[in-house]
């Protein structure tokens, strides 16, 4: 069994769908799976090895020198971290591993798009991202392979590289998929997610509101604070602070209806929403942005899309029959489990090495 080393953007604690399960499961049916955690120990726990955050730019040497020897190594798989990337393609040659990208977010041009929405430092925000973007496609076109969260990426930003592409989005385990609770009384919707100046939530908020129904609206957010500052008063909203992902996926089950809202832009149309993939595990219904992602899955007879106007589109959902939302939740699981199931998607990786 060939040997596979993922470097992790996130926390051990953290449960991110993606790694836990397909690099910390399904994956294992196939490589001796090692994952590299950024935190303040330095050890190693069976398959999981620990360094130390100030350590990330030299985590390779270390891990070669204390853990595990980068020659029995067969495959290495960094996820978001550039300067770990630079420091594995420096190493490459020496250790002989296939080193492979793997990218969930455009950072490098975050910076740039804040600056548009605020109009504050363009010229060099935008030197900055261009700069990066070469920096980028110059490492990632010495690695065996890139992975990108979409095609929509590749299409945008990584066009003309030259290394081989397998776009890796967010998926759904089939073990998660939960029964949905018997609802009455009111539509329920919910927001699970952040809130913050990019993602332009208080236009969705008093948009929402805007309908005339009689509805609730439950939002589940880890920026509590900042979203009391622009939701609208409305007795049919309820803010709440954000919890565990066992929790939130109990708490689901007693919704109609999941929302996920990005403004349509360079920044977020090719994002691979997780909770899209959630709420349809939980039996909700998507209303949802229609970003690449979304437009690629799902029509208007699975998910209801966001357009010009949000407060009609509630209404309609306000009025569309329990069943009728249910048979939609249910078709577009269907869609999902056919094509963004963890499994296959464990299966391409596999194949994508070879």
């Amino acid at each position: 069994m060939k040997t596979l080393l993922f470097i992790s953007d996130k926390d051990e604690k953290f449960n991110h769908s993606f790694i836990e399960n397909v690099i910390n499961g399904f994956l294992k049916r196939y490589f001796k799976i090692y994952c590299v955690y950024f935190t303040d120990s330095f050890t190693i726990k069976e398959n999981q090895i620990f360094i130390l955050k100030k350590d990330r730019s030299r985590a390779l040497e270390l891990i070669n020198q204390h853990f595990l020897d980068l020659k029995n190594v067969d495959f290495i798989i960094i996820r978001n971290f550039l300067d770990v990337l630079k420091n594995a393609v420096k190493l490459k040659k020496k250790y002989d591993f296939k080193l492979y990208f793997q990218l969930s977010f455009p950072h490098f041009y975050r910076s740039y798009h804040e600056a548009k929405i605020r109009g504050k430092n363009l010229l060099f925000k935008f030197v900055k991202y261009r700069i990066n973007l070469i920096l980028y496609k110059n490492l990632i076109n010495q690695c065996d392979g890139f992975f990108p969260i979409s095609n929509l990426m590749k299409k945008e930003f990584f066009d003309d590289i030259k290394t081989s592409v397998l776009a890796l989005p967010l998926g759904i385990n089939t073990k998660d998929i939960t029964k949905p609770l018997q609802k009455s009384g009111v539509k329920k919707f919910i927001y699970i997610g952040a809130i913050d100046i990019n993602r332009q939530m208080d236009d969705f908020f008093n948009e929402f509101c805007k309908a005339r129904s009689e509805f609730r609206l439950e939002i589940y957010t880890k920026d509590y604070e900042y979203a009391k500052t622009i939701l609208p008063k409305d007795s049919r909203i309820v803010l709440h602070h954000a919890v565990s992902k066992d929790e939130i996926f109990n708490i689901m089950r007693e919704f109609d209806v999941g929302c996920f809202y990005v403004p349509i832009n360079r920044l977020y149309d090719l994002c691979s929403p997780t909770k899209v993939m959630d709420y349809y595990s939980c039996g909700l219904v998507g209303f949802s942005s229609a970003v690449g992602e979304c437009r690629e899955l799902f029509d208007d007879k699975t998910m209801f899309f966001i357009g010009n106007n949000i407060a009609g589109m509630v209404e309609k959902i306000c009025v569309t029959s329990r069943d009728e939302l249910c048979n939609m939740a249910k078709n577009g699981l269907e869609i999902l489990i056919n094509k963004r199931n963890y499994e296959s998607i464990a299966d391409e990786i596999r194949e994508f090495l070879k």
